[in-house]
């Protein structure tokens, strides 16, 4: 090997009793890319607002109809499409106000 590099006070790596490192960049390939953890976010909000939307069927149908449809477009904004989200969510808010007008006469 050559006298490889300079220390700080301008001597020699050999003559300094420093060994001689040598630093590689180890370039890696993965699957989670930037793109690829969107679409795991955007395919978990999709689920999520699935979910809120069947429950919100049967209980609490106007909030659980709001928060699948904001799942439901956080799903979208990462390019995931979340058209039973968005359904469900509206069907879910009419469905609860067409209770609440039918029951009204009833106070229920």
């Amino acid at each position: 090997m050559g006298g490889g590099g300079k220390d700080a006070e301008g001597r020699g790596l050999q003559d300094s009793g420093c060994p001689q490192v040598i630093l590689q960049t180890v370039t890696t390939t993965t699957d989670t890319t930037e793109t690829e953890i969107q679409r795991r976010l955007g395919q978990s909000y999709k689920k999520t607002s699935i979910i809120l939307g069947v429950i919100g069927m049967f209980i609490l149908g106007i909030p659980l109809g709001i928060a699948a449809f904001i799942f439901a477009r956080k799903a979208e904004t990462q390019g995931v499409k979340a058209t039973a989200g968005i359904v469900l969510a509206v069907l879910d808010i009419v469905l609860a106000i067409v209770v609440m007008v039918v029951l009204k006469p009833f106070n229920i």
